[in-house]
Formats: structure tokens, C-alpha cells, sequence
């Protein structure tokens, strides 16, 4: 008599089981987690220890197809309230198949802190990845490719660092309304953003 194969059979409790918990697991990390983030912080809280130190800087912004804002997008970067030798900015772009090569190309002829990095299609966190393994400095900075950063944004990001125990801040993120871009502004706690800094480690911190 040959070997039977039994189907399992799904019972109503297992099913209760599951759903709730990926309910749970979702409110935890979109509610529960940020709530207790929050009390602990005003129960201990610790002010980050902030300085005037200029590290190294290398400003990634991942690319595709970005043609319409990228020229911008550069020309804010290259207005940033930080010492111009201690700074470049890399677009990685991420197979951009319009003219976003092209204009970071004609840009950089002109600006020697801009550098294009083709990457091959993988995404924008592949390109990123990609660009941050080619960089050499002290700190690397994340941005979209159509947001604008207020002047003194990277300074304020980076005097962060200057703690031993932060390793990321973040900037916040406001919806400018008449020019329909996301605009960085500086900012003393960092809630969820995709534009932010953190330190690139050449060894493991202590």
C-alpha cells in the first residue's frame, strides 16, 4: 500500500490566530512602537551631545528618471551651508533611460563635486548601496531627487554625530504647497524622513 499524503487541514482558531496576529505585529510597529519610543524618551530622556565639527561629506541621491528635477536638485545641493572641499555629491543613477545622465554629466564638467555613478537596474536602495561602497567619506547623506534642502539642512544633520551613540539623524519632511515638493528644513528631533545623514563606519564603533 503506497504512502498516503494527508492535506492539513486549516482549523477557524488557526486562521483567528494568524490574522490577529499580523494585526498586532502591524499596529506595533505603526503605532505601539513610535507610543513607546515617545514615554521612554520623556521618562530618560538624553540630549544628544551636538558639535561644530565639519566631516567629510558625501550627499547620494539615487536616480531614475529624473530628468524634470535633477538640474534643480543639484543646483540646491550646490547652495548647502557647508565647506565646499568637505563635500560631494553623488547621483546614483538607477538605469535612468531619459536625459538625467546627461545633465549630471554636463553639470559635473562644470562643478567638480558632482560625480554621476551609473548603476545597473535594482532599485533605488541597490543604487544606494552601490554609491555608498564608492564613497570615502566621513558621513553620507541620503536624498531624494526631488526634494530641496533648506541651506543650513546638511550642517544641522551632521552637528548631530558629533555624539558618539547617534549614528543617523533624520531631517523633517514638510509638503510645500504652491511648489508641490518636499522641502528639508532643520529640525531638533527627527521624525520619519527619507532624506538624513548617518556616519559611515571604517570600523566597528564602540
Amino acid at each position: 500500500m503506497g504512502n498516503r499524503l494527508r492535506s492539513r487541514v486549516v482549523t477557524p482558531a488557526l486562521l483567528k490566530t494568524l490574522f490577529w496576529g499580523s494585526a498586532a505585529a502591524l499596529v506595533w510597529t505603526h503605532a505601539g512602537y513610535p507610543l513607546a519610543a515617545a514615554v521612554a524618551a520623556r521618562l530618560r530622556p538624553r540630549p544628544v551631545r551636538t558639535g561644530d565639527e565639519e566631516p567629510t561629506v558625501t550627499v547620494i541621491v539615487a536616480a531614475h528618471d529624473e530628468e524634470t528635477v535633477i538640474e534643480r536638485r543639484l543646483e540646491n545641493l550646490l547652495q548647502l551651508d557647508y565647506p565646499p572641499d568637505r563635500v560631494q555629491i553623488v547621483v546614483a543613477s538607477d538605469a535612468s533611460g531619459d536625459a538625467t545622465d546627461e545633465i549630471v554629466e554636463r553639470m559635473a564638467t562644470l562643478e567638480p563635486r558632482i560625480h554621476l555613478l551609473r548603476c545597473p537596474r535594482g532599485g533605488k536602495v541597490a543604487a544606494q548601496n552601490l554609491a555608498v561602497r564608492e564613497s570615502g567619506a566621513d558621513v553620507v547623506a541620503f536624498s531624494d531627487a526631488n526634494a530641496t534642502w533648506a541651506p543650513d539642512a546638511l550642517r544641522t544633520l551632521v552637528r548631530n554625530l558629533a555624539d558618539p551613540e547617534v549614528a543617523y539623524v533624520c531631517g523633517r519632511a514638510a509638503r510645500a504647497r504652491r511648489a508641490a515638493r518636499d522641502r528639508v528644513r532643520s529640525a531638533d528631533r527627527p521624525p520619519r524622513s527619507r532624506n538624513g545623514a548617518g556616519r559611515r563606519w571604517t570600523r566597528s564603533p564602540r
